[in-house]
């Protein structure tokens, strides 16, 4: 399955919204702040399959255009004026009721989401299984809407131990050394099965109750087995066969998930050295539940959604988990993420930026992607940017990337006695140079024209010549000559220059001279004793002074930056929170 547009009409804050997937290679990644809408895009698919596989009476009241391609037929789904029209390959058929042969749609929809919100899951996916479990004329495993949640982490688990060494599935014994560090099988000392038949009578589901007969036929409250026998057991059918892993999955899916008639209540694996499954860390737990989905429960004609796999995981786990998305290129997968990492390994095609205007949802244009590039440059990558240009905290800007260094420094190591600095909720950057302040500042209010955003000069010449361009000041002025503050009529724009310590009562400032003096004059004879012309380098000194600090800066103690606290007072006092 190719899925190549969707067009969606006021969902949430999917207004008028349309989504192009042609050029995605079968991964999407759609990348955006909390609240832009990656989740509402993952619901509306997953609300119009819902609707169109018509097992449950999921009405999806939203109007809508899907396009894809499946089997090699080109596909239209459409929803206009209370009528369903789909479009095979050019002819159309319409009618107030959903008519459509299940061949047109995905073999399955699988959502796996590792939250804890199952908005989506009591939205459409619950609906559609508690339709599907009280239904006594089931299709043997034709269980199309599938979600996967931290509930089935121990049965992703245990399938990839029945099918480690089948032939037919390499990938996963690779899979298991590499990424779960379990070399062998054998390192399974143990997988205990536990059972509770209060419901089993009442259960319609005989191919449920008669694969729970053939594993355990004398309806035992647990058995504990090694792998090998399960495999034996459960993937081999009476005749000799193996059976298909997603018919096993879908069974013990069936067994374990409804409420109501749940027969398996817990997988416990237990690893050597009495390891159990749930040691593992959360990252190789999602990738084993990745890994299920994509060998096991899909195939080319399937769509996975994949809602923020990568939360809450090391960072070089994103990697290996952006690797195992693309050796599945065959079918259609849709993740979404905030995740820096992730997008940072993601091919450019690939990835769709959101953002939140007015309420409304809306894909950044490819200009001002590169726009956030430019001002990102080597700080943020572009989803970092995007993020903190798109928050509502004030973007505070210094000019180079040690001044930046240096502040957020003095925060970490003054706040333990100053807790009013904990209140500096800001985000930090540098515009490189004074000479780039005023194009800097056009690129950020081309990005967003409402952030807010203090800018710090140096007290020197090219500090006034920076302030009096952003705003729009005589460099002679008395407002410049003096180092007034200067705040635009909409309040959204404050520039000042460094303020003064105590020590120093007038004349030029860098942000250098608030370190400590003592430190500075250290610094100054260690650089002048190693060398032997040392009136021929005083010219040099400044920058040799500012290249000692970047690089020995946080070897420094809270004395040698108490200078800084009169700068830290004027961040709090320009950012702080108007009531």
């Amino acid at each position: 399955m190719k899925l190549k547009k969707l067009h969606i009409d006021n969902y949430k804050n999917l207004k008028n919204f349309d989504l192009d997937f042609e050029n995605d290679n079968g991964l999407s990644i759609i990348v955006g702040n909390n609240g832009s809408g990656k989740s509402n895009i993952l619901e509306a698919i997953s609300g119009i399959f819902c609707e169109w596989y018509g097992k449950c009476k999921i009405d999806f009241p939203y109007e809508y255009r899907i396009e894809y391609v499946i089997n090699g037929r080109n596909i239209v789904l459409i929803k206009k004026d209370d009528k369903y029209v789909n479009i095979i390959d050019g002819v159309s058929n319409s009618s107030k009721k959903i008519n459509l042969d299940s061949s047109y749609l995905p073999l399955n929809l699988c959502s796996v989401y590792s939250g804890e919100d199952l908005r989506l899951w009591h939205s459409y996916f619950e609906p559609y299984n508690e339709n599907y479990f009280r239904n006594t004329s089931i299709i043997k495993h034709k269980l199309e809407m599938i979600y996967v949640d931290r509930r089935l982490w121990e049965i992703s688990f245990f399938m990839l131990l029945l099918y480690e060494n089948n032939e037919n599935y390499k990938s996963i014994k690779n899979f298991l050394n590499d990424e779960i560090h379990i070399s062998t099988v054998e390192q399974i000392t143990n997988v205990e099965i536990r059972f509770s038949f209060k419901t089993f009578e009442r259960n319609t589901n005989n191919f449920i109750k008669g694969f729970i007969n053939k594993i355990n036929p004398s309806h035992q409250k647990e058995i504990p087995l090694p792998i090998s026998k399960w495999r034996e057991i459960i993937c081999i059918n009476s005749m000799g066969d193996e059976e298909a892993p997603r018919d096993i999955f879908s069974l013990l899916l069936q067994s374990f998930i409804p409420e109501t008639f749940f027969i398996i209540t817990e997988i416990e694996i237990q690893l050597e050295q009495g390891i159990k499954f749930k040691d593992l860390s959360e990252g190789e737990k999602k990738l084993i539940i990745l890994k299920t989905c994509l060998e096991f429960i899909s195939d080319e004609n399937s769509l996975l959604l994949f809602d923020e796999p990568d939360a809450n995981i090391h960072e070089a786990r994103k990697f290996d988990l952006y690797k195992l998305l693309k050796k599945y290129n065959n079918r259609q997968t849709i993740i979404t993420s905030h995740s820096p990492s992730l997008v940072k390994n993601a091919e450019q095609n690939e990835l769709i930026y959101l953002e939140t205007r007015n309420g409304k949802t809306e894909i950044i244009a490819e200009e001002k992607i590169e726009l956030i590039r430019k001002l990102a440059s080597d700080q943020w990558n572009i989803v970092e940017a995007g993020i903190f240009l798109n928050s509502n905290k004030y973007l505070v800007l210094f000019e180079g990337k040690s001044d930046v260094d240096f502040v957020k420094q003095a925060i970490k190591l003054l706040k333990i006695d100053n807790p009013t600095y904990n209140e500096i909720d800001v985000d930090f950057l540098n515009f490189n140079g004074t000479g780039n302040a005023e194009s800097f500042l056009k690129n950020i209010r081309d990005c967003n024209p409402n952030k807010k955003v203090v800018i710090f000069f140096d007290r020197d010449d090219a500090g006034r010549t920076a302030m009096a361009t952003i705003s729009s000041q005589n460099k002679d002025s008395e407002n410049v000559k003096n180092y007034n503050d200067f705040i635009s009529d909409d309040g959204i724009t404050k520039c000042a220059f460094y303020p003064l310590t105590s020590e120093v009562s007038d004349g030029e400032f860098l942000l250098e001279d608030y370190f400590k003096e003592s430190l500075i004059s250290d610094i100054i004879s260690k650089l002048i004793v190693t060398k032997k012309h040392p009136v021929k380098n005083l010219p040099t000194l400044g920058k040799q002074v500012k290249s000692t600090l970047a690089n020995q800066y946080l070897r420094y103690s809270k004395e040698d930056f108490e200078g800084f606290k009169v700068l830290l007072d004027k961040i709090y006092e320009m950012t702080k929170t108007q009531e």
